[in-house]
């Protein structure tokens, strides 16, 4: 028997919300897989061990050992809307709250996406963010990325000396590299990002 049911609510989660931290579509299939009328897929169980911060052999009853306390749950500010797409103006109006376990919500900013440049990554329209302010990124890192002071787009990040690229992954050809001389642009790391929730509300 899996302990799934165990831990979710000891990690104040409800079914529709695991669920969309781990991107299933609805809490009905939470709800199966508690109750076993469907086991759970390897990949799925794995998310869902590491947002409920479980082992995956408690998680899935393959022991009784391994299991860690979850981590707090902070109810996140989502605040406001990120292109994936052309850089456009970053709105940073409170849309709504969300919760998310093992975040600091002072380190860590929560946007909507809106277009369509990275629907070839789970980054697409309508998924919700974190995002972990940092002033530097690895190259090839998915990152917030601010133009010229108010413009704001997220892309897969490149730098090479005074040249960064902001590659896009999207099924339309229209999306292309963008890419800036740092020595004319201002261009300005947001952050990382370090989590994505698909349909989170």
């Amino acid at each position: 028997m899996n302990h799934l049911k165990e831990i979710r609510k000891q990690a104040g989660l409800t079914q529709k919300k695991l669920a969309a931290e781990v991107g299933l579509k609805s809490g009905a299939a939470v709800s199966f897989y508690e109750t076993e009328d469907r086991k759970i897929p390897l990949e799925i169980g794995k998310k869902m061990a590491k947002v409920l911060n479980c082992s995956f052999s408690y998680l899935m009853g393959f022991d009784n050992d391994s299991y860690s306390e979850p981590l707090p749950v902070t109810w996140m500010p989502v605040s406001g809307t990120i292109r994936a797409g052309l850089p456009n103006l970053c709105q940073e109006d409170i849309e709504g709250y969300i919760p998310i376990s093992g975040m600091s919500p002072t380190n860590t900013i929560t946007l909507k996406i809106k277009g369509n440049s990275m629907n070839l990554t789970n980054l697409k329209d309508g998924t919700v963010v974190c995002i972990n302010r940092e002033e530097t990124v690895n190259n090839g890192d998915f990152a917030a990325v601010q133009i010229d002071g108010n413009e704001a787009t997220i892309k897969r990040f490149y730098q090479d000396g005074d040249k960064v690229i902001l590659q896009p992954c999207s099924s339309d050809p229209s999306f292309q590299n963008m890419i800036y001389d740092i020595n004319k642009t201002d261009v300005k790391v947001i952050g990382k990002v370090v989590k994505v929730m698909v349909d989170p509300v």
